[in-house]
């Protein structure tokens, strides 16, 4: 790999090109099977590259120690990490439609599909349930397992699955108006 103490765009560009000509095809190889194992369009492996890319030339000093320390398992773990991230983001929006359909059955749960939505929504659950249900119900909508979320909460899953289920029976017991700061999203929707 080339090493350079402060970068150049020029010789960022040269080190991009480097990892690009080594390796590419073995790096969109891993970003299919990765989309694959996640249940993604494996069409979304292109935009996974081209934001490892951006990354890339966003820090290349980072990258390069990375790539020093552990070749191209670096740059792997960092296309798993971005997967991941869009995988959790789909199960993030996928349980909020859940969450927010049994609420408001006829409202257009793709209209939530905007991180601000989800945002939205989950401050106004907090002002209505308890901590502990909160940081669960937080955590389901962000797209982690209930295993994932009972080690970060240092509890049992069962307990987290009780958690979430309250908070779900909880925020469709509530109007959707205190759930939903946004009520033209809900005033919009409502006739389709």
């Amino acid at each position: 790999m080339i090493k350079f103490s402060n970068y150049s765009s020029d010789q960022r560009d040269a080190f991009v090109c480097q990892i690009f000509g080594l390796y590419h095809t073995t790096l969109y190889a891993y970003a299919v099977s990765a989309c694959k194992r996640s249940g993604i369009d494996v069409a979304f492996a292109d935009d996974f590259m081209q934001e490892l890319y951006c990354r890339i030339i966003s820090d290349p000093r980072t990258v390069m120690e990375g790539c020093a320390n552990k070749g191209i398992g670096y740059l792997c773990t960092m296309l798993r990490n971005l997967v991941t991230d869009a995988h959790r983001k789909n199960k993030s929006i996928q349980r909020l439609k859940e969450v927010v359909a049994l609420q408001v059955p006829t409202l257009n749960v793709n209209a939530w599909s905007e991180q601000t939505h989800i945002d939205a929504f989950l401050e106004a659950a907090e002002k209505i349930l308890p901590v502990a249900e909160f940081d669960a119900i937080r955590l389901y909508i962000e797209g982690y397992k209930l295993q994932e979320i009972a080690e970060i909460m240092q509890t049992n899953t069962t307990q987290v699955h009780r958690l979430v289920k309250r908070a779900r029976e909880k925020a469709i017991a509530r109007p959707a108006s205190s759930l939903c700061p946004m009520k033209n999203i809900l005033k919009c929707s409502r006739g389709r």
